[in-house]
């Protein structure tokens, strides 16, 4: 889209708010934050009272038995409801 991107974004480490920080340095912070660059981060599209940063799925080794143990979380309404309204406004 014109003003808005969807990013895909694997971690390394689970350093809090390392996603939110690099990005805001370079210009792009997330829809919503209001910490790092809020000016920039606003959008006549996001209403929400919360950061559009969502983890779809999370992988951790189980410290006991050692078993990978994935979670997978499908995409909240609003992610929707904003896809929605960008690409009918995008055409």
């Amino acid at each position: 889209w014109s003003d808005v991107a969807l990013i895909e974004v694997r971690l390394e480490t689970g350093r809090r708010n390392q996603i939110r920080v690099h990005l805001a340095e370079q210009g792009h912070p997330i829809l919503g934050d209001p910490r790092y660059r809020p000016q920039q981060a606003s959008h006549p599209y996001w209403h929400q009272p919360r950061v559009a940063l969502h983890a779809e799925s999370l992988e951790i080794q189980h410290p006991e038995t050692g078993k990978v143990m994935r979670f997978v979380a499908s995409w909240p309404q609003e992610f929707r409801n904003l896809r929605k309204q960008l690409i009918k406004t995008s055409r």
